[in-house]
């Protein structure tokens, strides 16, 4: 998922102009009160006595209240019993109505406190909406933590690098999952502050092999994180339960569930829904800078976490029609052991990743007529589609998220130990 859009812009299913408009100006009275409030106590840490608890803070740039459930959601869900986890994640103004400030435990984790603070727009191209923003999400981190100084901070944005730092952790992680520092309308202040972090950090992980190539040598304790599934959840979907009409859709459906935005390949899209011989659904939420999409093509809008299972069952086949060039080269969907726990035929463009771990399970494309193709011979059936479909289960059902988050706390427990604090 993209770096959360800096730029309001109507919903699909948008509210009118007036009232969006109103929205905005709600929103941005709201975070200008949150802004003012960032001023007040505790702003100054205090270290924790003895028998607190250890207090550990995910910043993120993925919304916790998104309509997906991602890498740092999962591993914030399986940190250990006995920290107190905090999870920071801005919203935009435009979306004022989601915010919660400090939401509810999840339920069944009742260490674990989301923040959702209100951000000001327009942060990559304002290095004063930037520093605004940091002020809110350093302010939403210390009220999380009780105005205790972390024992540990994981962050995933060079955008929040100066509040990751300013919360003075005993321990800094930074997880790297995403290219974020290259790209249109980037600027260039986030590699000088993705630099500070390489410089700052007790230890880094990356969220595929194609960035820990792309940064060797940055750190001297850096590995790949690889990314794991929620199997059961995956594979329990039932295609009577689709939700959107999904299952009443005549003739193979190939699909898509994710976020619409620019990694997704609009020419290859175009292509895809000219074909006759299927209908092409895309699930999710759409962002700014995502393609023109295909008026024949079939798009809902966002899908709960907990009713993609059943959208996933709907689909004859999946795919991962993501540009290969550019930034989105270095990513490794989640979506693609989704796809594969639920027991789908998957096809993907050439991104290095899936290609590097997946390949044995996924059809690989290299270009719109290879796609093509690959999709009528994942459609076909027949035994060696089972077969590959059957091996995509097993790699699935092997790649639980509790290793990554064991491995997480693990190295932060090394730090621990290493600077004094025992575990």
């Amino acid at each position: 998922m993209p770096h959360p859009p800096d730029t309001p812009t109507l919903p699909l299913a948008a509210p009118s102009a007036p009232r969006y408009a109103a929205r905005l100006a709600w929103g941005a009275a709201r975070a200008a009160a949150d802004w003012l409030r960032s001023w007040a106590p505790p702003l100054r840490l205090r270290d924790p006595g003895a028998g607190q608890p250890r207090r550990v803070a995910f910043l993120s740039f993925v919304e916790w209240d998104g309509a997906a459930r991602q890498r740092p959601h999962h591993l914030a869900r399986r940190m250990p019993e006995s920290w107190r986890v905090a999870y920071i994640s801005a919203l935009r103004i435009h979306h004022a109505a989601r915010s919660g400030r400090f939401a509810a435990s999840p339920s069944g984790l009742p260490s674990l406190r989301p923040a959702t603070p209100l951000a000001f727009p327009f942060e990559r191209r304002s290095a004063l909406a930037q520093s605004l923003n940091d002020r809110l999400v350093y302010a939403a981190a210390a009220r999380a933590l009780g105005g205790f100084r972390p024992a540990a901070v994981v962050v995933n944005s060079p955008a929040l690098a100066r509040p990751a730092l300013a919360l003075e952790p005993r321990v800094l992680i930074y997880d790297l999952m995403d290219e974020m520092t290259s790209g249109p309308g980037v600027p260039a202040r986030y590699a000088r502050a993705e630099a500070l972090l390489f410089e700052r950090a007790d230890w880094v992980f990356t969220g595929t092999a194609s960035l820990l190539d792309a940064r060797r040598g940055r750190h001297p304790r850096m590995e790949f994180l690889q990314g794991g599934c929620d199997f059961e959840h995956f594979a329990q979907g039932r295609k009577e339960r689709a939700p959107f009409g999904l299952r009443a859709m005549a003739g193979p459906v190939v699909g898509f569930f994710g976020a619409l935005n620019d990694r997704l390949d609009g020419a290859l899209l175009a292509r895809l829904a000219a074909e006759p011989a299927w209908r092409l659904a895309l699930v999710g939420p759409r962002y700014p800078g995502c393609p023109s999409l295909p008026p024949n093509a079939f798009a809902p809008g966002g899908c709960p976490y907990e009713r993609l299972p059943d959208a996933l069952a709907a689909f004859d086949a999946a795919i991962v029609p993501y540009r290969a060039d550019g930034p989105t080269r270095y990513v490794n969907p989640v979506k693609t052991l989704e796809y594969l726990a639920g027991g789908k035929p998957v096809v993907s463009t050439a991104l290095p990743d899936v290609e590097r771990l997946l390949g044995q399970a996924v059809w690989i494309a290299r270009d719109a007529g290879e796609f093509i193709h690959c999709i009528r011979e994942a459609l076909a059936g027949g035994e060696p589609v089972r077969r590959r479909i059957e091996q995509g289960r097993a790699m699935a059902r092997a790649r639980s998220w509790d290793a990554p988050a064991a491995r997480l706390a693990e190295a932060i427990e090394i730090v621990w130990r290493e600077k004094g604090m025992g575990v």
